[in-house]
């Protein structure tokens, strides 16, 4: 091999390891998360080491959430978004994911639903009437 081949060869192997470097976090929650159906939850991603002019990707298992938030750069030349996520029933048992080209951060999401019992009238009894 010639010292041009190598040189392309270095730069290329270079390159690759250069654009695949970013870090991406989901800030507020970790691991495995019980969310209640119907109840909005923000949720932030942060991306660090980034490539520039990707952009922050979210979803939920295969359905795609867009965030009415716009991407922020922060002091240290990270970037950060916040999604409103409002979990629904047939979320259960999936990922929510935050992508950035090839790199992602995931949270297993569990949802639960309140069940409100009405009553029909409650009576009251005074036990002090004789």
């Amino acid at each position: 091999m010639g010292n041009e081949a190598v040189f392309t060869f270095v730069f290329i192997l270079s390159f690759t390891f250069n654009c695949s470097s970013a870090e991406v976090e989901i800030l507020n929650l970790f691991g495995e998360v019980t969310m209640e159906t119907g109840v909005a939850q923000d949720i932030t991603c942060e991306v660090t080491g980034q490539e520039m002019g990707l952009d922050i990707l979210w979803f939920v298992g295969e359905r795609h959430l867009n965030s009415r938030s716009s991407v922020e750069t922060l002091p240290g030349g990270g970037l950060q978004q916040t999604v409103s996520y409002v979990p629904e029933l047939t979320d259960d048992d999936t990922s929510l994911v935050c992508r950035y080209g090839i790199e992602q951060s995931a949270l297993k999401i569990r949802t639960f639903t309140q069940q409100i019992i009405s009553t029909s009238g409650v009576h009251m009894v005074d036990d002090k009437a004789g």
